[in-house]
């Protein structure tokens, strides 16, 4: 395989290198202040990581690239009005879809709420809706707010760093941004009394692509066939790990001593014990033994921590490609429905997608999870049924009503229900509402003791009838009862004013 590589790789140089007189020149802006994606650097120049990697795609694809700096306002208006060629960073988005074309995804980020660390005032995300929020002007974090809090202040400025500063000084209640980002951010800026909210913001996950003018279709699949090769002679691993593993957290002072203490307290007792009782003994050969001991200790130490450190690095690249695996098939799945003009094609792709999806929100739960072993239903299943929503609902208002118990799981039943709940939600957001915008869909999960899980998932739509017979025959449904009878579980669908599935399941 990798002979192959090569071969496709050295004959695309050839191609190149005939046709070297003849590059075109892109001109493209990036931000100056999106650490570690686009950054500039001591001499004013345009840098990060969205920057290295748009320009390694575009000159391997034969393009020369004139990079310039701009407010992220300017530089994406500077796109849709086709002043410019490119952006290198753009997070897609369904209102940016009718503007620009994206590539396939390089990389995938969290939304997360910053305050100041003495405020109260925000506490859980319902506290967001009527609080004063700053954004930056045009970024997705405005478009997330400008959707999600109809009674918030939104407060817009030109760039993250003058909104963390107005935030430091006491203007506004909060910031919203990428996660990733504005922590660099908030350590370029040496802003110490501003902390990260572990509030979920549901909706706020962002795929980040190269964007191009809409329709510039020859420059598209020119940088996507750049991502590709990049990705294969391994330029892409480079560049993400020289902008993403220096960024790995330093121990400060009051680490450092919470992990030696213990370590130390309990050497100075071990040889206070050994002193005592063989001090009148062999004073100078116990002192001279205890000092290789120590020593001996010390280098184990040392080797275990570098060791530790070690697998830590490793652990993070194998997160970091499985989520990256996830993230490009289920994108080249969703790509591949929309080019699809065949309906039952489109269908099937879907469903494939909402599949993959309920995988990938399983494995990044399990990933944030400390413990690996048993999983919150309620955190697990709302984001899940959040997303399928948002992915069949592009044109309809549906309402998602929960009433979850407060329990925990292991990872293998947790896995089942959620293959469970994406067939069943999936089912109702193709044959519920055929001719309705607005409706509801309601799960219930209750624990009624006894080992014993009752989920009840019920819609308001048209109902078991003639042309939804494949809800009780279709391939989704033989899956729900294949998995309820391995959990020694039974399954149930009927009508009730819409259709209401009923699974009982042992745990």
């Amino acid at each position: 395989m990798k002979f192959y590589y090569s071969i496709i790789i050295l004959l695309h140089i050839l191609i190149l290198n005939i046709s070297a007189d003849n590059k075109v020149n892109l001109i493209v802006q990036s931000e100056p202040d999106y650490p570690p994606f686009c950054i500039v650097d001591e001499k004013g120049n345009a840098a990060g990581f969205s920057v290295d990697l748009f320009r390694a795609a575009a000159e391997i694809m034969g393009y020369e690239v004139e990079f310039q700096v701009g407010s992220w306002n300017e530089i994406k208006n500077n796109l849709a009005e086709g002043k410019i060629d490119a952006l290198p960073l753009v997070g897609r988005s369904p209102e940016r879809e009718k503007i620009y074309d994206f590539t396939v995804p390089y990389h995938k980020l969290n939304g997360a709420v910053f305050v100041r660390k003495n405020s109260k005032k925000i506490i859980k995300y319902e506290d967001l809706d009527g609080a004063a929020i700053l954004v930056m002007k045009g970024d997705n974090a405005d478009e997330y707010t400008s959707r999600t809090f109809k009674n918030a202040t939104i407060v817009r400025t030109d760039t993250f760093e003058s909104a963390f500063n107005q935030l430091s000084k006491g203007n506004g209640d909060a910031v919203i941004a990428q996660k990733l980002m504005g922590q660099e951010l908030l350590k370029l800026l040496e802003l110490k009394g501003i902390t990260t909210l572990n509030i979920p913001l549901e909706g706020f996950a962002q795929d980040f692509s190269f964007a191009v003018k809409k329709g510039d279709s020859e420059l598209l699949a020119h940088l996507n066939e750049g991502l590709v090769l990049l990705n294969s002679n391994g330029t892409y691993e480079k560049l993400y790990k020289k902008w993403f593993y220096r960024q790995l957290p330093e121990m400060n002072f009051n680490d450092i001593v919470k992990v030696f203490l213990p370590v130390i307290l309990a050497i100075v007792i071990l040889i206070f014990v050994f002193a005592v009782i063989y001090l009148e003994i062999r004073v100078k050969n116990r002192t001279k033994s205890l000092r290789a001991e120590v020593a001996e200790r010390k280098k184990a130490e040392q080797e275990i921590k570098q060791q530790l450190e070690e697998r830590g690095i490793l652990l993070r690249e194998v997160h970091h490609r499985i989520k990256n695996n996830f993230t490009i098939i289920e994108s080249f799945i969703n790509l591949s429905s929309r080019n699809h003009e065949n309906h039952e094609v489109k269908k099937a792709l879907e469903v494939t997608s909402s599949r993959v999806s309920s995988m990938r929100v399983l494995y990044e739960k399990l990933l944030l999870d400390d413990t690996y072993k048993e999983i919150s239903v309620e955190d697990y299943v709302k984001p899940l049924i959040t997303e399928i929503i948002t992915f069949f609902a592009s044109d309809k208002d549906i309402s998602l009503i929960t009433k979850i118990d407060d329990i925990l799981l292991d990872t293998k039943s947790m896995f089942y229900i959620g293959i469970i709940l994406n067939e069943i939600v999936t089912n109702s957001m193709k044959y519920a509402f055929p001719e309705k915008n607005i409706g509801t869909i309601e799960i219930q999960i209750e624990y009624e003791g006894n080992q014993f899980l009752k989920i009840k998932v019920k819609d308001d739509g048209v109902g078991l009838t003639n042309s939804t017979t494949e809800l009780k025959t279709g391939f989704g449904t033989t899956i729900i009862e294949m998995l309820c009878k391995q959990m020694n579980g039974h399954y149930h669908i009927q009508n009730n004013n819409g259709v209401e599935n009923i699974i009982e399941l042992s745990i």
